[in-house]
């Protein structure tokens, strides 16, 4: 970790209000979570901007001829996908992108981290801590363990 970065220390309550919001997305979600497709078998498709307005204008045709269809199509099932499509969609993209933001702030904390802790490890090399070193030196010998013939790196 850079030692000239200020950082932010994450609060208790920081932490208990972002749980708390996992906690609802979990709840809301959860009548969602058991959906399967009704083949298995076949691939799903992706809603591309033309098979939405396929879909979107095949329903309002289904509607307008709903007394045509038998009852065992189930019209008011497609309409709920739809406005649950629409209920949905947005709000899931913007958490996939918020997970992957996430996901990439811990990715640069851990290297962070292991940049610090190699540079502390060869640093308390230079100024002559055996004993200190002896502690780290299994440890750091299974963690990082490389294949023959290839040069040590951070040293």
């Amino acid at each position: 970790m850079p030692a000239t970065s200020s950082p932010t220390e994450i609060s208790a309550d920081t932490l208990a209000r972002f749980d708390q919001a996992l906690a609802t997305i979990q709840e809301v979600l959860a009548p969602f979570a058991p959906m399967t497709a009704d083949d298995p078998g076949r691939p799903l498709y992706e809603m591309q901007t033309m098979h939405e307005a396929f879909c979107r204008q095949t329903l309002l045709v289904l509607d307008e001829n709903r007394d045509a269809l038998p009852p065992v199509y189930g019209l008011e099932t497609v309409e709920w996908g739809l406005r649950t499509f629409d209920a949905l969609r947005l709000r899931m993209l913007r958490l996939g992108e918020l997970a992957t933001e996430g996901q990439a702030t811990v990715a640069v904390l851990a290297d962070g981290l292991v940049d610090a802790a190699i540079k502390g490890y060869v640093l308390l090399k230079i100024v002559g801590e055996p004993e200190s070193v002896r502690r780290l030196q299994g440890l750091r010998e299974a963690t990082f363990r490389r294949p023959s013939g290839t040069p040590p790196q951070g040293e």
